[in-house]
């Protein structure tokens, strides 16, 4: 507001003094003298400062059967994302104040940065971790916490080490695409050579599924009830209000008996093999 009403007072001064010279000359002294009041007043200006979020950043990704180009050189390759969580995202705010000097204006500048996290798996070529000098040892002893899983074709030693397993030159090699039943050898439709060697590889699955799960072969329980990995389950009535079809009487009375002492003991009682399912936590 100073500067403005200096502004003003400088340019009439100036002119009545020297013309339309003196008009110019006065308006920038007004102005000058009334930018040092405000700073004085108000304070010096406050910058703010966004640093990249995730819609900014571009995100390899990659989809299965899509091709390989051809490559002279170096490139960065996406791996095959196999599984993911939500990204966690979590702004962290910093602060910082210069000048000030010989009664100059304070200037501050708040920045933004926004810093992510994600439990994800994916899938490298073979060897590609072990490059970048990270090798299944090293990782699995430096982090005890991360789920290493590495699977060869032809073996990490021996004459056949370096062989490329592609899932297409797997079937030919072993005689399954002579088997399909056409004249010409063919590749089966899905990946089965992945999936058989994954069979004792891990794996995410909910309890039910492993429960029911027959053929675990020499598969055992490696992480389970983690707080990251909760499944709640619930049970709510359908809005009557909104829904005039619903029987709100006989929905509250089996909402009442789940969360009754009687309905959790029934649920708690269910079992798969001999194995309990589920894990009632009404009331808590």
């Amino acid at each position: 507001m100073a500067t403005i009403v200096l502004q003003v007072a400088g340019a009439v001064i100036g002119q009545a003094v020297g013309g339309p010279i003196g008009a110019q000359i006065g308006a920038a002294i007004g102005t000058y003298a009334g930018a040092r009041i405000d700073a004085s007043l108000i304070g010096g200006p406050t910058i703010k400062r966004t640093g990249p979020r995730l819609n900014d950043v571009g995100i390899q990704t990659s989809r299965e059967g899509a091709a390989i180009p051809a490559l002279f050189g170096r490139a960065r390759v996406a791996g095959q994302i196999i599984w993911a969580s939500k990204f966690k995202e979590t702004a962290v705010k910093t602060r910082q104040t210069s000048g000030g000097g010989k009664g100059a204006p304070k200037s501050t500048v708040v920045t933004t940065d926004y810093v992510y996290s994600i439990s994800f798996a994916v899938g490298l070529c073979e060897g590609a971790v072990g490059k970048l000098g990270f090798p299944i040892a090293r990782l699995r002893r430096d982090y005890p916490r991360l789920i290493v899983c590495s699977i060869s074709g032809f073996g990490e030693s021996g004459p056949y080490a370096q062989r490329k397993a592609y899932d297409m030159l797997i079937q030919a090699e072993s005689g399954l695409a002579s088997i399909t039943g056409t004249v010409e050898p063919s590749r089966v439709g899905v990946s089965v050579v992945d999936i058989a060697s994954g069979m004792n590889a891990y794996a995410l699955t909910d309890r039910g599924t492993w429960l029911s799960f027959k053929n675990r072969g020499d598969l055992v329980i490696s992480v389970e009830g983690d707080k990251r990995l909760f499944n709640q389950y619930g049970v709510m009535l359908v809005n009557p209000a909104k829904h005039a079809h619903v029987k709100k009487a006989e929905g509250m009375a089996f909402i009442d008996w789940v969360t009754s002492a009687e309905g959790q003991k029934a649920i708690a009682d269910y079992k798969i093999g001999g194995e309990q399912l589920f894990f009632p936590n009404a009331g808590k």
